[in-house]
């Protein structure tokens, strides 16, 4: 079960880094726009590793949920102490989560430059439009 949200998030973070990857190298970006991948790149992994590691929240007064935006572990309130869920999850699923949260962590932070090479290659195409005259 916990695959079939593990997975698209991961698949969805990882799209969105190679994404940008392969637009940055379509529109020929100098190399400022290359610093700043990796500058979010980098942000991207702090960022991803506090959702997997230390991004803790409480649902409600019982409940605490440690990662975002997969819950890599769940706890109880039980006379004032807080103990694991009855139903870990496995080991190999709990490090796929982190990894899932680190790459979310990433993609968010490369959203911004995807978004603005996106911007920058509608741009170029809207300037090449006008200097090319059209057929009569």
């Amino acid at each position: 079960m916990g695959l079939l949200l593990i997975l698209p998030v991961a698949a969805i973070a990882i799209a969105v880094l190679i994404g940008t990857y392969r637009r940055l190298r379509l529109v020929r970006a100098d190399r400022r726009w290359w610093i700043l991948f990796a500058a979010l790149c980098i942000g991207g992994l702090v960022l991803g590793s506090w959702f997997a590691f230390h991004f803790t929240y409480q649902p409600n007064a019982n409940t605490k949920i440690t990662g975002a935006p997969i819950p890599s572990s769940i706890s109880q309130l039980q006379d004032g102490k807080w103990t694991d869920s009855t139903r870990p999850l496995p080991s190999a699923l709990h490090w796929l989560a982190n990894l899932a949260n680190v790459l979310s962590g990433v993609a968010l932070a490369l959203l911004p430059l995807g978004i603005a090479s996106v911007c920058i290659e509608l741009r170029d195409d809207i300037r090449a439009r006008r200097e090319i005259p059209p057929k009569t």
